[in-house]
């Protein structure tokens, strides 16, 4: 019965862990894509680049 329950603890843990590199990694380059995008649009439109933060 402990056996079983440590099973399912550690399978839990390994789902949550992948769950939550996949939120990191899918934020971090919808961040990146955004400053590229905003980047590009203050640039395109000849505006000063100091502008962006």
């Amino acid at each position: 019965m402990k056996n079983e329950l440590k099973f399912k603890i550690r399978s839990l843990w390994g789902i949550l862990s992948v769950l939550f590199a996949l939120v990191v990694t899918q934020s971090t380059f919808a961040i990146s894509y955004e400053k590229k995008i905003l980047t590009y649009n203050v640039v395109g439109r000849n505006a000063s680049n100091t502008t962006t933060n």
